[in-house]
């Protein structure tokens, strides 16, 4: 158990970037196939948090350093370390998520990124798809689909550019 403020303080700065960023990103591009398991979540927070913590320590460790070392200053400055907090572990996070997403689902980016896969002759030998279904949905066409379900029934129906059958991509 923490026993200080700077101990709390020390904690949440830890872990609350990558909680924030993972609930940003979840509400701009919304869940991924692989994200079903709480702990894929978690373990993504932490390693999302341990990127800011990196990032924060190359911009501001010998600031930070300096509070830590003598908290009294730090108390004498209450405002500023309150705003400090909170652009660091929720504004930061929160617009990186969102620059992430956007940039990530950009047609110029997708342009960008093949040409430099095809240039460095990057091409992957296994497809990262994460299911068969999503693999067979992916690239079909409109037209009318039937699909037998687990218990041995039958639906069927159109299937068109605006229908859904996956959350992949």
């Amino acid at each position: 158990m923490p026993e200080s403020w700077v101990q709390v303080a020390v904690i949440l700065a830890a872990v609350m970037p990558g909680f924030v960023y993972q609930v940003s990103r979840r509400d701009v591009v919304g869940p991924g196939p692989d994200e079903r398991e709480v702990a894929v979540r978690v373990l993504r927070a932490i390693a999302a948090s341990a990127v800011f913590a990196g990032v924060y320590a190359a911009a501001i460790g010998p600031m930070v350093v300096r509070y830590l070392r003598e908290p009294d200053t730090a108390l004498s400055q209450v405002r500023l370390m309150g705003g400090l907090f909170l652009l660091l572990v929720v504004v930061l996070p929160w617009l990186a998520a969102r620059v992430v997403a956007y940039v990530g689902t950009a047609g110029w980016f997708g342009a960008l990124s093949a040409r430099l896969v095809h240039a460095l002759h990057l091409k992957r030998s296994w497809d990262p798809t994460p299911s068969a279904w999503d693999f067979a949905f992916g690239k079909v066409e409109p037209g009318w689909v039937r699909v037998r379900l687990g218990d041995g029934s039958w639906v069927g129906g159109w299937f068109s550019t605006m229908s859904y059958a996956s959350s992949f991509p």
